[in-house]
């Protein structure tokens, strides 16, 4: 089961995808509502940016990449990527984010390009958002329950 986990780095807060679905199938839905959890933080939150850290993982769910990228139009934010190899990337290509953004190697690189170039967004609140928590994703698909929550705090 993939992860999103929050982490501190530099003032900032980063996504470390964890245990990352590489998206064999791509029809269980669950890579999606990854998306919609970063969104719901985004907005619970008052967080005005994104930083997702790959990892330097080969493969990643082109769906949920996909996801997070119609996020980023809708927002028009900024979504910085860390950790990005050749596969990922190609997904990131084909929606033109490599025109408006670079591919950071380290966490602390896109920050430091946050600060620099986005700094009333940098500057939003991230009291609410706990290092080391995973974000809240629905149970009912992760467990095939019908309702509830995954047991984990991000922001609410």
């Amino acid at each position: 089961m993939m992860d999103l986990v929050t982490d501190r780095v530099d003032g900032a807060v980063v996504f470390n995808a964890e245990n990352v679905c590489p998206g064999g199938n791509g029809d269980c839905g669950i890579c999606s509502d990854y998306a919609v959890a970063l969104h719901n933080t985004m907005l619970s939150s008052g967080l005005r940016y994104v930083i997702i850290d790959l990892q330097d993982e080969k493969d990643v769910c082109p769906r949920f990449l996909e996801e997070v990228l119609q996020l980023w139009k809708r927002m028009r934010l900024p979504f910085l990527f860390t950790g990005v190899m050749e596969r990922p990337k190609t997904t990131l290509e084909s929606y033109s984010y490599l025109t408006v953004f670079p591919i950071y190697s380290t966490p602390e690189e896109a920050v430091s390009e946050l600060k620099k170039n986005y700094p009333e967004q940098f500057a939003a609140p991230i009291d609410g958002l706990a290092a080391g928590s995973p974000l809240n994703v629905a149970k009912s698909r992760l467990r095939g329950e019908e309702e509830g929550e995954v047991e984990a705090t991000a922001a609410e």
